[in-house]
């Protein structure tokens, strides 16, 4: 789904906006993630040979600056169409003085110029695209980053599905947020789920990559358990933001999603809930046949 004003070209809805409060998410999915797993990267993942890293849609570059922080010797560039995003990502890196960790305002699907020539990064990071990319777009995106590895170059792609619990309400949210996905175009499958982690090697191997590892994780946010409390700051944030998503696509009303939000929150602290969230890490190392692509 697209809104239009009188003549000017349709645009589509945002999934989250732009704001403070969409800055504080991302940043705590981050640090979140980054202790759930432990590194930046899976730890098998041989890195001897990559001098140039990028990290596509980067949001307010915590990837970027925790890659680059880490391993000083490798050059890390993030992109992202959000002028904003890329503003306080630049603040992030300026902070600390690091010469390593660069930021572009750059729409992911119009990767021309000289810093985006074929086989010019030799790994490159995606994660949590479900909600801004649709699933015609992603074979073609896909396509284009797979040219922009080198030869046995490196994709790293995270994803995640919505969270299974036990809470009504919790169900309830999840299910408005797959409805306002599928009035926008952006669903991946009919089912009560996001549906884009099984599709993930699928379409790595379509685009020439071998998958050299898959990693799933079940994070257990259930009450009792050290997840419960950053996965309860994650919804709030989370709801805040999704909201003007689900009013704008007119799968809910104010009045409905105030209720269902408002109980969601109360349900994940009762002593009774249990959730699980699915993730997964899928790394695909590009093959020579590839370079047809």
């Amino acid at each position: 789904m697209t809104t239009q004003s009188g003549g000017e070209e349709q645009r589509p809805i945002p999934f989250l906006p732009e704001n403070e409060t969409e800055i504080t998410r991302q940043l705590l999915q981050h640090r979140y993630l980054m202790k759930l797993i432990g590194n930046i990267v899976p730890e098998s993942l041989d890195l001897s040979n990559v001098h140039r890293v990028l990290d596509v849609a980067c949001g307010v570059g915590g990837w970027v600056f925790d890659m680059a922080w880490r391993h000083p010797d490798i050059q890390v560039i993030g992109i992202d169409r959000s002028a904003y995003f890329i503003a306080e990502a630049r603040k992030l890196v300026e902070a600390r003085y690091m010469d390593n960790a660069s930021f572009l305002v750059q729409d992911m699907h119009q990767l021309e110029g000289t810093q985006f020539t074929p086989g010019s990064f030799d790994l490159i990071h995606l994660s949590f695209f479900a909600g801004d990319v649709s699933p015609r777009e992603f074979p073609p995106l896909l396509q284009t980053l797979g040219r922009l590895c080198r030869l046995e170059g490196i994709i790293m792609w995270q994803e995640a599905e919505l969270p299974l619990t036990n809470s009504l309400a919790c169900e309830r949210l999840g299910a408005l947020v797959l409805e306002a996905l599928k009035a926008a175009g952006r669903n991946f499958t009919p089912r009560n789920s996001l549906g884009i982690t099984p599709l993930m090697g699928y379409w790595l191997r379509n685009v020439g990559y071998r998958i050299a590892q898959s990693s799933a994780y079940a994070i257990d946010v259930s009450t009792g358990t050290e997840a419960n409390r950053s996965f309860l700051q994650q919804v709030r944030v989370f709801g805040h933001q999704v909201r003007t998503f689900l009013l704008t696509t007119g799968v809910t009303t104010e009045v409905v999603f105030e209720d269902v939000f408002s109980q969601t929150q109360k349900d994940i602290q009762a002593e009774t809930f249990c959730g699980l969230i699915f993730l997964r890490t899928v790394t695909g190392i590009k093959q020579s046949g590839a370079s047809k692509l």
